[in-house]
């Protein structure tokens, strides 16, 4: 197998670790999105920084910086979730 072939499937095996919710707005200019990682490849920092991240992507999109209300960590053997709720703000 050529090296290359092998970073292509680690990467492909390493997201399909991790699910994010997608961004959702349940109240105007009121967000939330949570992002699942495997716990035996990422632990609950990474699953911040990946809702993070996420949240902070979606502000800029629209212009604006990222205000965030609350971060929640849950974890099980299996996932662990961050879940974020947040606004986009003027910058």
């Amino acid at each position: 197998m050529k090296p290359g072939h092998l970073t292509v499937i680690v990467c492909l095996f390493l997201t399909a670790c991790t699910a994010s919710s997608g961004v959702m707005e349940f109240s105007p200019n009121r967000y939330s999105l949570s992002v699942d990682v495997d716990s035996e490849f990422y632990g609950p920092s990474s699953a911040r920084k990946q809702a993070f991240e996420e949240a902070q992507e979606f502000c800029r999109s629209k212009g604006q910086a990222l205000s965030v209300d609350n971060i929640d960590l849950h974890s099980s053997s299996t996932y662990t979730t961050a879940a974020i709720v947040f606004r986009c703000v003027e910058p």
